[in-house]
């Protein structure tokens, strides 16, 4: 996989951790997603922004509502890798004790029933006594920022946000449906390009 050169990538890095946490982004390593048919791959970087872009074939996927799953599928493939990645990275080295290993076996042997203890889902509002200073309100306004990248000749267009992921992703029908493999994977790997260079906070 290609190394990550994106400026922006530590800025969105950032941001995403002061707000969904630390431990879900342990590492800047990028990930690779792939769609089910293996037409589309996807390497992509820490913050969820496609690094790279590759289109293998177009079979099946010549109108643009099938494009546009297949990038989906293959991005969802590529977020997937990176939190289960995290989760391993977390859990590595912590040995269950026996107490724990007996419960695991009753739930998978079906004697024991799995329940999740309710959690509020949101902390209880506290109010201030005095005039609180917006902690970033700017930056947290920035990283709802929607960017938009396109290909050349705008045949792809890719939208983003550093808070919200991928966004929508539009291809012309008329070009897609009579388009080279080639041409289709450098005008994919173009809009993610223009998307990255726009993508700094």
């Amino acid at each position: 996989m290609p190394p990550t050169t994106d400026p922006g990538l530590q800025q969105r890095l950032a941001y995403l951790r002061q707000r969904r946490g630390a431990d879900r982004f342990p590492d800047d390593e990028p990930s690779t997603g792939q769609d089910p048919t293996g037409a589309i791959s996807l390497d992509v970087d820490a913050s969820g922004w496609v690094i790279t872009s590759r289109v293998e074939h177009l079979d099946g996927l010549r109108t643009p509502d099938a494009f546009t799953r297949a990038v989906r599928a293959a991005h969802t493939g590529a977020s997937l890798a990176r939190l289960a990645e995290a989760a391993e990275e977390k859990w590595r080295d912590r040995v269950p004790t026996p107490e724990e290993e007996e419960r695991g076996r009753a739930i998978v042997e079906g004697r024991r029933a799995l329940t999740v203890p309710p959690r509020p889902r949101f902390r209880p509002i506290e109010i201030p006594s005095q005039p609180v200073p917006d902690p970033g309100g700017a930056a947290y306004d920035r990283g709802f920022r929607t960017v938009r990248g396109s290909s050349r000749d705008g045949e792809v267009t890719v939208a983003a946000s550093v808070a919200g992921g991928l966004g929508e992703i539009t291809v012309d029908g008329d070009w897609l449906a009579s388009t080279g493999v080639e041409l289709a994977h450098y005008a994919l790997r173009e809009a993610f390009h223009d998307l990255r260079e726009k993508g700094s906070i």
